[in-house]
């Protein structure tokens, strides 16, 4: 059994491809995330701030004060009814098709 050597460099290489590509990928998401938590002013400065302190006014805004669960639910519903129409168009197709 041959085992392909690796040089420093190359292992170097792919690890720096790895961070930047993870970098790239998970950035969007903690700036999301954190644009959630911080309040209305802060959201607002330029530049905008990468470390602050979390605010949950927002949270307490759309979960206590207004309808969230009910516009959830709604959206609930309309998705289930349209999966499982697709389910059953797809599946008589689907059934069609193989015979």
């Amino acid at each position: 059994m041959i085992v392909a050597s690796r040089s420093p460099a190359k292992v170097a290489l792919v690890t720096m491809v790895i961070v930047v590509a993870l970098i790239w990928t998970l950035f969007p998401l903690y700036y999301l995330f954190l644009t959630s938590v911080k309040s209305i002013r802060t959201i607002m400065e330029r530049p905008p701030r990468l470390i602050v302190w979390p605010s949950f006014e927002t949270y307490e805004h759309i979960f206590i004060k207004e309808q969230f669960y009910q516009f959830f639910v709604n959206s609930f519903i309309i998705a289930s009814g349209s999966t499982i129409l697709a389910l059953i168009i797809g599946g008589t197709a689907a059934f069609a098709f193989s015979h």
